[in-house]
């Protein structure tokens, strides 16, 4: 299984890495992707970006970073995209497989 993660703020970090930690300890193949902190990177989790690091509060300190936050959703809609391109693939190899099996089968 393989989830992406998109947290924003630290309190987000540690619920993300308390989940990321808990899926592991029930499946040992369980990946974790995405947009983070450094506790979901302890975890084992592999962070594409610190978003954490981009945690502000208030509309003064949003508006400087606005053409960041773009960069960053841009960022996660291409690895959304590669990701949903690597999963066709591997859908379609194991229908492949199904197919085969399903052949011997008769």
């Amino acid at each position: 299984m393989h989830i992406f993660f998109s947290v924003g703020e630290p309190s987000g970090d540690q619920h993300a890495a308390n989940l990321i930690q808990e899926l592991r300890d029930r499946d040992p193949e369980f990946r974790a992707t995405g947009l983070g902190g450094p506790r979901m990177q302890a975890e084992g989790c592999r962070l594409d970006f610190q978003l954490t690091d981009l945690a502000v509060v208030g509309f003064a300190k949003v508006v400087p970073l606005l053409w960041r936050f773009l960069q960053v959703y841009r960022l996660a809609k291409r690895l959304l995209s590669q990701d949903k391109r690597v999963r066709s693939s591997h859908s379609m190899e194991n229908r492949g497989k199904e197919a085969a099996c399903a052949n011997l089968a008769i």
